[in-house]
């Protein structure tokens, strides 16, 4: 089943798959807490909010067993802008949609 996931992934675009445990690792998830108390979360204030539901998948869905990671790259290349046209355009924003 898992590779079939992965298959599926890349063929309908993902750069990059990966299946997790729905249950962090101790460590990971300490290195999580550390990384927000350290303020690296910065605008993203949700992070430090409810930080127990962020520890596992199966805080809010008990009947988890993975979680499936997906990814793209944002940037495909120098986008190509209309004449006249000035400016900078955000690498993410380069696709159809970034979320």
């Amino acid at each position: 089943m898992q590779e079939k996931v992965l298959e599926l992934a890349q063929k309908v675009g993902f750069d990059l798959v990966g299946i997790a445990p729905a249950q962090l690792p101790k460590e990971d998830f300490e290195r999580y807490e550390g990384w927000v108390k350290k303020g690296r979360a910065g605008e993203m204030a949700y992070l430090e909010r409810d930080p127990e539901r962020r520890r596992a998948v199966t805080q809010i869905m008990p009947e988890a067993k993975a979680v499936i990671c997906l990814g793209i790259n944002y940037f495909r290349g120098p986008k190509e802008v209309g004449k006249g046209a000035t400016g900078k355009v955000a690498r993410y924003a380069y696709g159809r949609d970034y979320h």
